[in-house]
């Protein structure tokens, strides 16, 4: 199966409800800052949700906060 291109991955952001888990390619794309970046700097982190031992994603709620540059009600982990 091929992978998603950039565009597939966004186009139904918008209709996501807010507690729906997204890579952390949808996160970057949306900021256009990259996860090593994120890691580094606290102030651009936000919480990963665990569901694998090594894998991550993260909340639509989260990143539309993000971006609005508002806090999230989200407690994450």
């Amino acid at each position: 199966m091929k992978p998603l291109s950039a565009l597939e991955l966004i186009r139904n952001f918008d209709q996501l409800p807010d507690d729906a888990l997204v890579p952390p390619k949808v996160l970057e794309i949306l900021t256009g800052i990259s996860e090593w970046t994120r890691r580094r700097n606290q102030k651009l982190s936000l919480p990963r949700v665990p569901i694998s031992e090594h894998r991550y994603l993260y909340r639509a709620g989260d990143i539309r906060a993000a971006v609005r540059g508002t806090q999230s009600d989200s407690t994450g982990s």
